[in-house]
């Protein structure tokens, strides 16, 4: 058999030189390095956008929640029936409220607002007879109450907002209900004045907002409370939680008649004192008397063409303080005049390597790449309670 024999030059065209080899790897590294440019950016795009996603349904969420409660506070009760919930005494507070986490009478936090709503389902019911300080047995006048429900509709376990004259007030519980008699037990702070006949007891529902910082096992989160045993997350990363009141700025005033406020507890007539509050015969916390004539103990202050004035902190702690200043469970009278809230939330995104440092964070996360960045999300709104002031 004859064999072929290739010449050295054939040999040497079978392979490729180190040249070659080096211009082939270049281009090829520069190909790959072309592709990942383009891909790159797509994966930080694919894990950013869920995140938006999410963020944006958090923000819509806890806007709505906070909206719908603060849009039904105080609540308007029956026609025809007397709710002074927003009107004698206040339904929002800048601070908590109740036995859980409650603040000092007077204090003032821009991270927390308490609501206080009457129940639709029941009627504002009258005390039948006094209800001396500490007292836990209530009795209802059933006549004031629809046929089929001797206590206006009031349940074992409903929060009860206690109202008598001159702006005292207590949050209460209804421990149980027999007929129209029902035993009591506090849920915040004792008034320390007795509750005459004719005083109200109104079925409410308090709910307290507020932020609580991250802990080692959870995010921040936005909760709400019921100034007793419940304390419930509504919303994770949940960074900041503010609200701004505005109110009335005229100076409440009495009807030419004298049977009604502007807003306010109505003052007792001329001559009539009321021995338990430190105020004068025929003035309370709101009004005193010039020549027998009830005058606003409140300034007009300084507002917009709507005649409302944003209540700032001073304004909310200063006083005159309803019953009185000595009263355990005393408020500002200013805090009658609120007629608008204005709540601003900010949201973080939830992973970590999502966010990074600077005025766009509150809390860095451990980004270091400038593609994979989501900023925190801020939502302001203004809310006006239906039932703020008597509805007005």
């Amino acid at each position: 058999m004859m064999r072929m024999r290739l010449p050295a030059s054939a040999w040497r065209r079978r392979g490729f030189a180190l040249p070659e080899l080096l211009v082939a790897t270049a281009l090829s590294v520069l190909i790959a390095g072309a592709v990942l440019t383009v891909i790159h950016p797509s994966s930080d795009a694919f894990l950013r956008m869920p995140a938006v996603g999410d963020l944006h349904q958090r923000v819509r969420a806890a806007a709505e929640v906070v909206n719908a409660r603060l849009l039904g506070a105080c609540g308007a009760g029956p026609s025809g029936e007397r709710n002074p919930l927003g009107v004698e005494v206040p339904c929002l507070f800048p601070y908590a409220i109740g036995a859980r986490r409650a603040a000092a009478p007077g204090d003032w936090s821009p991270a927390t607002l308490s609501l206080l709503t009457a129940l639709p389902a029941t009627v504002p019911a009258s005390l039948r007879s006094a209800l001396a300080p500490g007292e836990t047995r209530a009795e209802l006048d059933a006549t004031r109450c629809p046929a089929a429900s001797p206590s206006c509709g009031i349940r074992e376990g409903d929060a009860l907002v206690l109202v008598g004259p001159g702006g005292r007030s207590e949050l209460a519980q209804a421990a149980m209900v027999a007929g129209d008699s029902v035993t009591l037990s506090r849920r915040g702070p004792a008034s320390a004045r007795t509750f005459p006949a004719g005083s109200l007891a109104i079925a409410a529902d308090p709910v307290v907002f507020y932020v609580r910082d991250a802990t080692a096992a959870d995010p921040p989160q936005l909760r709400r409370h019921n100034g007793a045993a419940s304390d419930l997350p509504l919303l994770d990363h949940v960074v900041s939680f503010s609200v701004r009141l505005f109110g009335e700025s005229s100076a409440p005033s009495v009807s030419s008649d004298g049977s009604s406020t502007t807003y306010g507890p109505l003052p007792p007539p001329v001559g009539i004192d009321d021995l338990e509050d430190a105020w004068g015969p025929g003035e309370n916390c709101v009004f005193t008397r010039v020549d027998g004539v009830a005058v606003p103990r409140l300034q007009d202050l300084a507002g917009n063409l709507l005649g409302l004035v944003e209540l700032t902190p001073p304004v909310l702690t200063d006083g005159p303080f309803c019953p009185d200043a000595a009263s355990p469970s005393r408020f500002d009278a200013d805090l009658l005049r609120v007629r608008r809230a204005r709540v601003s939330l900010r949201l973080e995104a939830a992973p970590a390597p999502l966010r990074g440092r600077g005025a766009f964070f509150m809390r860095p996360g451990t980004s270091g790449s400038g593609l994979r960045l989501v900023p925190d999300r801020v939502v302001s709104f203004d809310v006006v309670p239906r039932g703020a002031g008597g509805g007005r």
